[in-house]
């Protein structure tokens, strides 16, 4: 198996890292990764399911005593496979299965009163892949679009049944669970910075070849020839977007990115799946002592190169290379208060 420089390799070494952090970042909500949509591999099925369109058998949406939104439900049983229905349908980006979505929810096991979960109670909601989540939502949100406001039902196959329940949040391995949900806004694999974001370092100054301009999906990413490693950690803005400027430690940013080792043996890009499990948009903290700290103050919309320098070693003693990453800036989210 090649070596990767997401995770483990760079976290251990400078603690700056590519992709380790967005896994970490997945458990910025306690709450919410754990039950709503925590979500570790599991042997659900692989192939896309039927998802039924329907408000026929579904709960409403009502209020509870704290006036947040809970599920009603209908008398008899639940769907017997994964059903959504529309509350409001959204206008903004289509929702695909690498998507990376910005949630309000509350989630209750079919037929009781009480939520196990609500972002409405505890003001976390979530912030994270759709392929981090149990796979009813995945396959329930694909192809609606973001701004839109849903309730689903997942069967146990889809939500806790393949890790035997969630004792927790008081899921059997049995139990159909269903959600409202929310959704603010999201990304995926296609998703870029600004087509007109302002280039203000032109690409013979980069001491990189990038394929893909402002606006485009990055396809690829190589250190010119001649060009010395990295001795300093740097950011070079590349183009300039008009969205607010990133906040300081504990906001969540949201960033497609493709990056490869000066010595070009190593690569990883979120835009192709470069490994598969890091396709689509991820989210990263700032502050958290990692690459992408370099990215406060940033505006929304920008493409950024990051410029790492190599590492021998840190407590871990886990080396990494000198490497050069280029980086979209979605969007972000505030720290929690």
């Amino acid at each position: 198996m090649r070596p990767r420089f997401s995770a483990a390799a760079l976290a251990a070494s400078l603690a700056l890292t590519l992709a380790a952090c967005s896994s970490d970042d997945s458990t910025e909500s306690p709450s919410a990764s754990a039950s709503a949509s925590e979500a570790a591999p599991t042997e659900a099925p692989t192939e896309a399911p039927e998802v039924v369109e329907s408000d026929e058998g579904m709960p409403t949406l009502g209020e509870g005593d704290d006036d947040n939104p809970v599920l009603e439900f209908p008398d008899g049983d639940a769907p017997s496979g994964l059903q959504i229905s529309v509350i409001e349908e959204g206008k903004g980006e289509e929702i695909t299965p690498d998507s990376l979505v910005v949630a309000d929810y509350v989630g209750q096991v079919w037929g009781n009163d009480e939520p196990f979960d609500s972002s409405f109670v505890n003001g976390s909601p979530l912030q994270i892949p759709l392929s981090q989540l149990v796979t009813g939502w995945g396959y329930t949100l694909s192809g609606h679009h973001v701004g839109g406001k849903y309730i689903i039902s997942l069967p146990a196959d889809y939500g806790y049944g393949p890790t035997g329940g969630n004792d927790s949040a008081g899921i059997g391995a049995d139990d159909t669970i269903a959600f409202y949900v929310e959704i603010e806004d999201g990304w995926s694999s296609a998703s870029t910075g600004e087509a007109d974001a302002k280039v203000v370092t032109p690409a013979e100054d980069l001491p990189v070849a990038i394929e893909g301009e402002p606006g485009e999906p990055v396809t690829s990413v190589s250190v010119n020839e001649g060009e010395s490693e990295p001795k300093e950690l740097g950011a070079t803005v590349i183009a300039e977007g008009t969205g607010d400027k990133v906040p300081g430690d504990g906001s969540t940013v949201f960033i497609n990115y493709a990056a490869t080792s000066w010595d070009g043996e190593l690569s990883e890009n979120s835009w192709t799946g470069e490994p598969e499990e890091l396709a689509g948009a991820q989210p990263v903290v700032i502050g958290s002592g990692t690459v992408f700290d370099e990215l406060k103050d940033v505006p929304v919309g920008s493409r950024v190169l990051l410029i790492i320098p190599e590492s021998d070693g840190g407590e871990e003693n886990v080396s990494s290379p000198a490497m050069a990453a280029v980086v979209d800036v979605l969007g972000f989210g505030e720290a929690a208060s």
